[in-house]
């Protein structure tokens, strides 16, 4: 049977599309003219790894590192469980519908189009998982450098260092991007009430991201605590 999706299906799926993709486009070209979240936390990554090259015992850089990927492991874990749900929720699917369309504004769909809406989840969270995974995996490729590295003013110590700093930053973008999906996964959610809700859901994410990232009092401390680290070094 072939799908038929509405002219408000396809709008809301172009755009929460744009907003999957452009936001990302948008942000990293934001950082280079205002540093943001993402861009200030590798900066204090790179000043971690330059900080644990002048501790001869690095108890405190291996604890901080074991946390890292106890988050990165759990929620790769988390997104497991998640996708099972959705698998299960395939055999399912018309009580969930039924239940769904007695919400206010809520519009029946095809049980073609329902599961269409079932795959987008999954889809999000298998992005999700391999992104937790290969963050933890990277975060444990940060401790093998943080073991490598000699001792202050041995040959390679600088150079280890600073490896073990670009790798921190790669793992947090990445679990960053697994967050991001998060996000967008409770956009989808509203697809199933209704696709003008999906649309304006997608929207309200990337306006929430945008707050958290670059407007944040989170935003504000770590801006101020790097100009004040500044001014001291001068």
């Amino acid at each position: 049977m072939r799908l038929v999706f509405s002219s408000l299906d396809l709008a809301a799926l172009a755009v929460f599309a744009a907003c999957w993709w452009g936001y990302p486009w948008y942000a990293a070209r934001r950082e280079r003219r205002t540093p943001g979240l993402v861009l200030l936390t590798s900066r204090y990554r790179l000043e971690w790894m330059r900080q644990m090259l002048a501790r001869d015992l690095r108890m405190v850089d291996t604890s901080l590192i074991a946390t890292l990927t106890q988050s990165s492991t759990f929620f790769s874990s988390t997104t497991v469980f998640i996708l099972g749900g959705l698998v299960a929720l395939l055999g399912t699917s018309e009580t969930v519908q039924s239940a769904l369309g007695r919400l206010p504004g809520a519009v029946r769909t095809s049980e073609q189009l329902w599961e269409l809406k079932l795959l987008l989840l999954v889809l999000i969270f298998i992005y999700a998982f391999f992104k937790f995974t290969w963050s933890l995996r990277q975060f444990n490729f940060v401790g093998v450098l943080v073991g490598a590295t000699p001792p202050p003013g041995a040959p390679n110590c600088e150079d280890l260092g600073r490896r073990a700093g670009e790798m921190a930053v790669l793992a947090a973008e990445d679990f960053n991007q697994g967050l991001r999906a998060y996000y967008f996964a409770l956009a989808a959610l509203t697809w199933f009430v209704n696709p003008l809700a999906f649309m304006i859901a997608s929207v309200g994410v990337v306006a929430i991201l945008f707050m958290l990232e670059f407007r944040s009092n989170a935003v504000k401390v770590l801006a101020s605590v790097h100009v004040d680290a500044a001014e001291r070094h001068d």
